[in-house]
């Protein structure tokens, strides 16, 4: 029923009475969004605005039936006055919520207070290990429950945030101590360095993983997943913040994707980035293109990996 209230929204919107929220000049308005049972609704933090909401919503409502359940409705201001938060959340009948806050299992912040997001992660490890300590458990048993238990705690949170080095620190620090202490806290030295544990068994380790490298595949996962679906507005979002082209790079194949003077290709820095003329670029790109492709030739029949045009 989402695409519903899309279609109203949109109404709105062409004819001039909903604003709606930019997060970028080149790109379009947020549109309602639908998580799990969750509508969210994007407006401009201003009376005008919610009463165009409240109409909206009623119209929505009435044509399927539904019922909104204030109660468990929540607003959500950034930057607006106290003043006019209040006013927007009366007129509105729905109680003003601040960040953070917790949301399909992830705590949601905003700033750069990575390590707030992950306290709960850490508490449940620590509470998880601890519960388990005291237990008679074999190494085999130990190794198995980090494998299956421990490291899986933080996989949600790393599919979506990056992990701070000090709590990977700490969760490294805790996943070794559970394995080598015995049982009512008698600490033991590690026999076997933490690298050597996380290697295939083929090669001497008991295959754990290290959060620093899982963290990254799955970020990387989460990245391709973004060039896979490119019209998608969270794509286009962290695309003009250059999020996510400042750490990629082109591995050229039939050259036509990666732009000459304006990508990381092969690993290397733009062209772009140590140029100062920008004019003298524009005016190669004119005359003879804007992808390696217009440059190189990566397929010659002379057997050299790559050469001029």
């Amino acid at each position: 029923m989402v695409e519903v209230l899309g279609k109203i929204i949109l109404k709105k919107q062409l004819a001039g009475e909903w604003k709606g929220l930019k997060i970028h000049d080149d790109l379009d308005a947020c549109t309602p969004s639908q998580f799990s049972n969750d509508t969210m609704v994007f407006g401009e933090a201003s009376i005008e605005e919610a009463k165009c909401i409240i109409r909206m919503l009623d119209t929505y409502l009435e044509c399927s039936s539904q019922v909104m359940n204030k109660e468990k409705s929540q607003l959500f201001f950034f930057n607006p006055s106290k003043q006019n938060q209040l006013r927007i959340a009366k007129l509105m009948g729905i109680k003003i919520t601040k960040l953070p806050m917790k949301y399909l299992g992830i705590k949601i912040d905003k700033g750069r207070r990575q390590t707030n997001i992950w306290k709960d992660v850490n508490i449940a490890c620590e509470a998880k290990s601890a519960s388990w300590k005291n237990q008679w458990l074999s190494q085999a048993g130990k190794i198995t429950m980090v494998q299956s238990v421990l490291s899986a705690i933080s996989i949600y949170n790393m599919s979506c945030f990056r992990m701070p080095s000090s709590i990977r620190r700490n969760l490294d620090s805790l996943l070794r101590k559970f394995i080598w202490e015995g049982a009512k806290d008698v600490k033991r030295i590690p026999l076997i360095s933490w690298d050597t544990m996380c290697l295939e068994k083929e090669e001497g380790g008991a295959r754990l993983r290290k959060m620093d490298l899982q963290n990254m595949a799955l970020g990387a996962k989460l990245t391709w997943k973004m060039y896979r679906e490119p019209r998608k507005l969270w794509f286009k979002i962290f695309k003009k913040k250059s999020i996510i082209t400042d750490h990629l790079s082109w591995h050229i194949g039939n050259e036509q994707s990666a732009k000459f003077w304006h990508d990381s290709w092969e690993g290397q820095p733009a062209l772009s980035d140590l140029i100062l003329d920008k004019a003298w670029i524009q005016s190669v790109e004119e005359q003879i293109g804007s992808f390696v492709s217009d440059y190189f030739d990566c397929n010659p029949s002379n057997g050299v990996t790559c050469c001029w045009k």
